[in-house]
């Protein structure tokens, strides 16, 4: 088979932007004391499916990381803050979160958190399901007397309506903005922005209710990791995309097209080009092509030292956070992704070694974990838990592990490629299948000229 045929481009799903500059002075204020705020201004709607793509076919869920031909690489969570500058080693965001509220308990957290009464809430948890018609709003069964069906999710498009464009509505008299009327709009932003940039499900059009939990406590909200929740949300729906039947994820994927200086996070730095460009199929290919092609010494596997006429403390080059030797789970709210340090030394400056498979923390099992065209979910042992996250130091790696690359950060054990080759699949283009492929279609083109070069004569001349 040709690999050019096989060629899956994923989709996202979008909203509509929530522009903060239309809402009134307080509002704005408010919002931009969130640690939020820098990666929601830096993040935007369009993404490039390509790069996505190409990343996705080499992304294995077992270990979350990307098999390329000469190791195994992955985003680390030290990448992400440094990527997004959100807060690193602070409070888990699975601690103290209830996926599975009652309705009752959703509703008073709603009326609390967004100032809505029961029945209202109610009403937006049926319009998820399906939007009812003009005036049968607050009717909660069909004309057959059967109840309606609710979900524990809100219509973000009613969201924006409800709470946005704060500064036309007091200009107008239609709103007053005292403290708890703020609280309600600010909350109302944020759960937008869980639901369409840190947490953006397929649908892209609800957000979790549960979310609200996240925002109970605005002042709270940063003292949460919010980089490693996002990035085990991108590893989870990543783990998702690499199913051959899935061709639609969610998750933080921004392009970055902002100007850069040291100072700022790496989402401002880059620009992604021609990403919206028609023939994605070709720049699929050619992006494949590409990466087969990658050796270690085309690789930046820290990429995040300062520029050489920035001054920067030695002890700070390269520095790296309290997460960077931990190996165990890193948490979203619902679920969790393992991050293991062993298998991508060389993105720590180290020399890369063999991850000694046998000395897991956590063993992936076979029975236990579910994994179809469509979807990956993995059990470990032992169940990972908040506890391992809240004693980070405690599930660091052995500091015999982290031996310094001194310099020549492609450094690696000489077992090390031995062992990779074994467990991995460092190409995605089967050479010589693609070679057999090649020759046939060079065959059947020449069958195909010459048959046109061959001279018209006799009976089929006479017909012309």
């Amino acid at each position: 088979m040709d690999h050019k045929d096989a060629i899956r481009v994923i989709k996202r799903q979008k909203a509509s932007k929530w522009d903060p500059s239309k809402e009134c002075a307080e509002f704005q204020a408010k919002v931009k004391e969130c640690v939020l705020y820098k990666a929601i201004e830096l993040a935007h709607a369009d993404f490039d499916p390509v790069a996505v793509s190409a990343f996705l076919e080499r992304h294995y869920p077992d270990t979350y990381t990307m098999y390329l031909p000469f190791g195994e690489m992955a985003i680390t969570p030290d990448d992400f803050h440094n990527i997004t500058d959100l807060p690193l080693e602070d409070k888990c965001l699975r601690e103290g979160y209830n996926p599975s509220m009652s309705y009752e308990s959703l509703e008073a957290l709603a009326q609390k958190c967004l100032g809505w009464d029961a029945r209202k809430s109610q009403c937006e948890f049926r319009r998820s399901v399906r939007s009812p018609k003009k005036g049968d709003e607050y009717n909660a069964y069909e004309a057959n007397e059967t109840k309606k069906n609710t979900v524990k999710k809100f219509k973000l498009v009613k969201l924006k309506a409800a709470f946005s464009e704060t500064k036309k509505k007091v200009t107008k008299g239609k709103l007053v903005m005292d403290a708890e009327t703020l609280r309600h709009h600010v909350t109302a932003y944020w759960l937008y922005m869980l639901g369409t940039v840190i947490f953006p499900d397929t649908s892209g059009n609800r957000v979790d209710a549960h979310y609200l939990q996240l925002l109970e406590d605005l002042d709270g909200m940063n003292n949460y990791s919010w980089a490693t929740g996002v990035l085990a949300f991108v590893l989870e729906e990543m783990s998702k995309g690499s199913r051959i039947r899935c061709n639609q994820i969610g998750g933080y994927l921004t392009l970055v097209q902002k100007p850069y200086t040291y100072d700022q996070p790496t989402t401002g730095k880059w620009l992604f080009l021609d990403a919206q460009k028609k023939s994605k199929e070709e720049q699929f290919i050619s992006l494949r092509e590409r990466f087969d092609e990658l050796t270690v010494n085309d690789v930046v596997f820290h990429p995040y030292g300062p520029p050489d006429d920035v001054f920067v403390d030695e002890k700070e080059v390269n520095a790296f956070s309290q997460v960077a030797p931990y190996y165990g789970p890193i948490w979203h709210p619902n679920g969790y992704a393992i991050y293991n340090p062993r298998r991508i030394l060389r993105q720590l400056c180290c020399v890369q070694m063999d991850p000694d498979m046998e000395q897991e923390n956590f063993t992936l099992q076979v029975e236990g974990t579910k994994n179809s065209g469509k979807y990956f979910e993995p059990k470990h042992e032992p169940t990972p838990a908040v506890a391992h996250w809240n004693a980070l130091t405690t599930y660091h790696v052995k500091q015999a592990v982290f031996v310094p690359c001194e310099g020549d950060v492609t450094a690696c054990d000489e077992d090390y490629m031995e062992f990779y080759e074994e467990i991995s699949h460092r190409f995605v283009i089967n050479k010589e299948q693609q070679a057999i492929s090649d020759a046939a279609k060079a065959k059947d083109m020449e069958a195909k000229k010459s048959q046109k070069e061959v001279p018209i004569c006799g009976e089929e001349a006479k017909r012309l």
